[in-house]
């Protein structure tokens, strides 16, 4: 409904055609600079891979209303943080309204207020549990549901859900975290991510990547400066050249169109 809303409201303000485009590139760059802004060490190469990286920003033109709903959850980050619930409530109702499969974003707000670490053995039985019901629930939806078969798909590329899982390992296994809250949401918004991973095994994770994978330009930089210099140089530049390979390789099979409505 809330994207039934936004179409209509857009087109009485903005009635040129391809508005709807324009207006949702606004609010999905707004909403991942946001996060960028409060919680990269290095913003400008964030950006940079965010525009590059394909299955964010590229993405997004075609996958428009998870976009949306993810850039929109994006502002309830903070509150998360100062643990105000119906605030992140709010905002999270409003993105599920664009697209209801951000109802999986809502176990965040409690994982970051917990020592829960999938790295941690002693949480090994709550692990399997999870893992278990958040396969349970991804399996009934998806195949349940022909709108979400899409999602949970095993002839999806092997390549993005290798790089998430392994990136968000390394993250959480290599990285100290200090004691700040932007520390403690990253690190929970990549023990869920990690979760996810497992919980798909054998299913690949599909468009579920589209709700964290925008943290892999975050989580990334920071493995980078982990390397004895000038080796993170090195391989920062490698990477960024690989972002920028996949962007040209996947950027030049979509076809020239115009959007009337």
């Amino acid at each position: 409904p809330g994207y039934v809303l936004f179409n209509y409201f857009t087109s009485i303000f903005f009635p040129s055609d391809n508005s709807l485009f324009v207006v949702s590139s606004v609010i999905i760059v707004t909403g991942y600079l946001f996060a960028v802004y409060k919680y990269s060490r290095s913003p400008i190469l964030s950006v940079i891979i965010i525009i590059l990286y394909p299955m964010i920003f590229l993405q997004s033109f075609f996958v428009l209303r998870q976009h949306l709903a993810c850039a929109i959850f994006m502002f309830s980050l903070p509150y998360i943080e100062r643990r105000k619930f119906w605030s992140f409530l709010l905002i999270l109702l409003i993105a599920i309204s664009f697209h209801y499969s951000a109802l999986i974003l809502l176990p965040i707000y409690w994982i970051y207020n917990s020592n829960y670490s999938v790295l941690n053995i002693r949480h090994f039985p709550i692990l399997v549990f999870i893992v278990f019901l958040l396969r349970f629930t991804f399996t009934r939806i998806a195949y349940d549901n022909e709108r979400y078969k899409n999602f949970l798909s095993s002839d999806s590329n092997i390549l993005v859900p290798f790089l998430f899982f392994i990136t968000t390992f390394l993250y959480i296994y290599f990285i100290k975290q200090n004691n700040t809250s932007n520390d403690k949401l990253v690190n929970a918004y990549n023990n869920y991510s990690l979760l996810i991973c497992l919980s798909t095994i054998g299913l690949s994770l599909g468009r579920l990547t589209n709700y964290f994978s925008f943290f892999l330009c975050i989580i990334i930089l920071d493995l980078f400066k982990r390397l004895p210099n000038p080796l993170g140089y090195y391989v920062a530049f490698i990477f960024l050249l690989f972002t920028l390979y996949l962007h040209i390789l996947v950027s030049s099979d979509f076809p020239a169109y115009s959007i009337k409505y």
